[in-house]
């Protein structure tokens, strides 16, 4: 019995065969979570580019928006209300829109002091358009004479223009 013992305890003729499949086994692992990691990260630049994206169109339709609402009230006793509605999500985000008479932000090199065909100084006014979830911020020019700073969530939104006064958002 002795010597059988023994003889098993040399034989590693199977033992090339289970290690290739540990070694196998550990590969395929390494490689699925590494691919896991790489569509995951891939996923959440796709979802800031959409969000981006969204915003801006967003942003470019409230100005417009903005801005016809402002020439409607031509008058100082004008006053004209705008019911807009836009996306309440952005890339499955809620948003919000903040309308500055003077964009000051440093994040909005882009959008600068001019002057209109008969050289009256138009202020740098935008809007600001940021996404909660998602670390994505938007800012779009605005070509409307603003009359304070004001606010409103994403969704239903009502513009406000009240003659010389200018223009402002709510939520509706």
């Amino acid at each position: 019995m002795d010597r059988t013992h023994t003889r098993f305890r040399n034989d590693d003729r199977a033992v090339s065969i289970t290690v290739t499949h540990v070694i196998t086994l550990g590969i395929t692992a390494v490689l699925i979570s590494g691919l896991m990691l790489g569509a995951g990260s891939l996923l959440e630049s796709e979802t800031e580019r959409s969000a981006e994206g969204s915003l801006k169109t967003i942003g470019e339709r409230l100005s417009g928006e903005l801005s016809d609402a402002d020439r409607l009230a031509t008058e100082d006793d004008d006053k004209v209300t705008l019911r807009t509605s836009h996306p309440q999500r952005v890339a499955s985000s809620t948003y919000t829109v903040e309308l500055y008479d003077e964009c000051d932000e440093p994040d909005a090199w882009m959008i600068r002091e001019y002057e209109d065909e008969n050289e009256n100084e138009i202020k740098d006014s935008c809007l600001k358009l940021s996404a909660d979830n998602e670390d994505v911020t938007v800012f779009v020019p605005v070509s409307a004479n603003v009359a304070e700073d004001s606010e409103a969530r994403g969704g239903s939104i009502e513009i406000v223009s009240t003659g010389d006064e200018g223009v402002s958002i709510q939520n509706v």
